[in-house]
């Protein structure tokens, strides 16, 4: 995906600046020195190495190179987020988005709402929603497993969507 590819090269280009180096002169040690840099953020660091063996397989697929200086690297564990908003906290975004209003601060209310990823509730049309049913169903297009995905919602959120849907009609 194209954001995928953008994603990696902005990773490879930031954290592996080798220049003009030479591919096969690349060693292990050069990679850890660079993933070093990363020590205070495991996960970056964790990516940044899986982006980067992914970038080497690649390079020996089209015969640029022969062996991964990444091939018995071992990630470090990954930590696990304990850390959850407070409801002071979440009473203060919805607060914000409220106040920021039109289509953000309703995505953002949504979004507290539904727990359904951020693009998924911005890309959501009128036809997604089943007012009968009080339902909203995602085409595959737009999950994440590619796989229609149909979740129910309350009267917060209906009242919401239903609010939109008036907005978008008096603006079009």
């Amino acid at each position: 995906r194209p954001h995928t590819h953008h994603e990696y090269a902005r990773t490879l280009k930031g954290y592996f600046p080798f220049g003009n180096a030479n591919l096969a002169d690349i060693t292990k040690l050069d990679i850890s020195q660079k993933l070093a840099r990363l020590k205070d953020t495991p996960s970056q660091q964790n990516h940044a190495a899986v982006y980067a063996k992914i970038f080497f397989n690649w390079a020996i697929s089209e015969g640029c190179l022969e062996t991964n200086p990444l091939q018995h690297y071992k990630q470090g564990k990954k930590v696990r987020r304990k850390r959850i908003l407070t409801d002071d906290e979440l009473r203060t975004v919805w607060s914000a988005a409220g106040e920021i209003g039109g289509t953000f601060g309703v995505i953002v209310q949504l979004i507290m709402l539904t727990g359904q990823r951020r693009g998924e509730i911005a890309a959501l049309l009128e036809s997604y929603y089943s007012h009968n049913q009080q339902t909203v169903t995602l085409p595959g297009e737009l999950t994440k497993n590619h796989l229609e995905h149909t979740f129910p919602i309350g009267a917060m959120a209906v009242q919401l969507i239903t609010g939109q849907i008036a907005a978008d009609r008096r603006d079009s």
